[in-house]
């Protein structure tokens, strides 16, 4: 066995391990924030990112790559709100304040860990 590639291959472990663990953190952090916003805007019968959250707050820690597919999942959701729909649920006085700033900015930090975890 090639001694060179031992090294390369653990530290490969570690940061997919590192990006996981990334990812839970902020999930369980943020889960409440996450689930009201897509009760929000999800349409009637569009629970992925609903459905996402629970995968990824079980009992026990999914492998990487299905926190990474769920993460992804995430992202897709919440890049498809479109702003009508945020600006509908505010003048309907149906929106938390700032529901707009608090999709961009949950859908920035889910991307930056999606594409975390794609490099690993």
């Amino acid at each position: 066995m090639n001694q060179h590639l031992l090294p390369n291959h653990a530290h490969a472990q570690k940061a997919r391990s590192a990006a996981a663990l990334a990812a839970l953190h902020f999930v369980f952090v943020h889960i409440c924030d996450l689930w009201e916003i897509f009760e929000l805007v999800e349409e009637a019968g569009d629970t992925r990112g609903r459905d996402a959250l629970i995968e990824l707050s079980g009992l026990e820690m999914p492998p990487p790559e299905t926190i990474r597919v769920k993460i992804d999942a995430l992202r897709d959701v919440l890049a498809d709100v479109p702003f009508e729909k945020l600006e509908q649920l505010s003048i309907q006085g149906d929106a938390p304040l700032e529901l707009s700033a608090r999709v961009d900015w949950h859908g920035a930090r889910i991307s930056e860990l999606a594409t975390r975890l794609a490099l690993v």
